[in-house]
């Protein structure tokens, strides 16, 4: 299923803002139930390592929200803001990429960056962007 990041983004966000209340919520439902499927629910609490990986990820998705609303606009037209963007983008994920704590999301990363590398690279192909920056 393809999710678009801000929506990932504003879903993880919130789940950390409450994170207390979504294990409590995790914690009750698993209390409803007994045996297996007690110990099953009791499981989707998250621990503090979990959420720790939460906030990191989010630190990756923050990096696309910033670059997305950078040339995000209904009043006007963007086109000339694109590339700014994904150099943007680019550039963020690559730093945090070399930063030891995100060593679980390398291989996404460097996933995204030679995708974003394609689209870049398929800009040489169109005199729009060469128009817009103008």
């Amino acid at each position: 299923m393809k999710v678009r990041w801000s929506s990932t983004y504003a879903m993880l966000d919130r789940a950390h803002n409450l994170k207390e209340s979504v294990n409590d919520f995790a914690f009750e439902i698993a209390m409803d139930e007994v045996g297996e499927k007690r110990q099953k629910l009791a499981k989707l609490q998250l621990s503090e390592a979990e959420w720790t990986r939460v906030d990191l990820f989010l630190n990756l998705l923050a990096v696309a929200e910033q670059a997305q609303h950078r040339f995000s606009s209904d009043l006007k037209s963007t086109l000339h803001l694109a590339l700014p963007a994904l150099e943007s983008l680019h550039a963020g994920w690559t730093q945090l990429a070399a930063d030891p704590r995100y060593i679980h999301f390398v291989p996404a990363i460097e996933e995204a960056l030679e995708k974003m590398d394609e689209y870049y690279q398929k800009t040489a192909n169109s005199d729009a962007y060469t128009f817009a920056m103008g």
